[in-house]
């Protein structure tokens, strides 16, 4: 009897052992369907990578459209020349981008800031920054900058314009020894006067050795709020002064329009200008700070204030001083 029990009792065990040996196989080949004959499972992952790059790839697509040769990041941060992307309102600086476009940059309140073309014409031969003074955006494409003093007759650009050196009167008197025609053509010669600035900067700048009546009258007007005009020549009997409060007649003289005020100043006692019309006798702006018109061509008493022609678009940034001046810096 004892041993009949033992036996029933091996035999219920030997067949527990049998069913979970059975049930051990099921759950295996189940599992084991999920896996591709002949492929191992790092060739399965490397699939479902590429499935997933690829539906990714496919997904950026469609969410970030872009134009042929435009950034779709924006203005590239490591890049101080980066153009900002397109649909930005040009007209708006953007004041987390310090290198934008000079023309919209450079406002009324601009003028007379100074901007550094790179090459010392006057002052002090180790600056670039004192030689150059912004005078007026005409609001077409180009920016103007007058020099910021006479220039001395020393400067090779006078002997390449073929300008005649009142050596008399040193170091500023210039005039013509044939006629006021022949010295506006002279003045006017851009090939001539490209020496003023830096080399890289010529095929886009244009330097000219005289300043137009029209540029003038346009920088005072707007930056005082006047309507002068002159539609020939000013009249003696009701000229107007470029003084720093056009209603005070007691107010100091400009010095963006004049740079030596009321002074002959080493016996020059203004600057050549265009007037921009046909005339026999010279234009020029006076010490007074009155633009006269009157001067015969070999006039020995007047110098020049080149101005340079800089176009809007190019990108520039500014730094202000301790003692509160501006300067630009253009970026070609």
């Amino acid at each position: 009897m004892e041993n009949a029990s033992k036996a029933l009792l091996i035999a219920g065990a030997v067949l527990v052992v049998i069913l979970l040996i059975t049930l051990g196989i099921r759950i295996f080949s189940s599992s084991s369907g999920t896996i591709k004959s002949g492929t191992s499972i790092g060739a399965q992952v490397s699939d479902t990578s590429k499935i997933a790059a690829e539906k990714m790839k496919t997904q950026t697509t469609q969410t970030s459209p872009t134009t042929s040769g435009e950034n779709p990041l924006g203005p590239d941060s490591n890049n101080p020349n980066s153009n900002p992307g397109n649909g930005e309102n040009p007209s708006e600086p953007d004041s987390n981008n310090p290198n934008q476009n000079l023309g919209n940059l450079i406002k009324t309140n601009n003028y007379g800031d100074y901007i550094d073309l790179r090459k010392s014409v006057v002052g002090d031969s180790n600056l670039t920054t004192d030689d150059w003074r912004i005078i007026y955006n005409d609001k077409k494409g180009h920016i103007y900058a007058m020099l910021a003093d006479y220039l001395p007759y020393s400067n090779k650009v006078i002997e390449d314009a073929g300008i005649n050196k009142v050596t008399r009167f040193p170091p500023y008197c210039v005039n013509s020894n044939i006629s006021y025609h022949n010295l506006l053509n002279k003045l006017n010669n851009t090939t001539a006067w490209q020496s003023l600035i830096l080399e890289s900067l010529r095929d886009r700048c244009q330097v000219r050795g005289a300043i137009t009546k029209d540029i003038l009258l346009g920088s005072y007007n707007e930056k005082y709020g006047t309507t002068y005009t002159y539609t020939y020549e000013p009249d003696p009997n009701n000229r107007f002064y470029f003084r720093t409060d056009p209603n005070d007649n007691s107010s100091p003289i400009d010095t963006l329009y004049m740079p030596h005020p009321n002074i002959g100043y080493k016996d020059c006692y203004g600057y050549w200008i265009d007037p921009m019309v046909e005339d026999s006798y010279g234009w020029y702006m006076y010490r007074n700070g009155c633009i006269g018109s009157n001067a015969a061509y070999d006039n020995e008493s007047l110098g020049l204030c080149p101005v340079v022609c800089i176009p809007s678009d190019i990108l520039a940034t500014s730094i202000t001083t301790s003692e509160g001046v501006t300067i630009w810096s253009i970026n070609i």
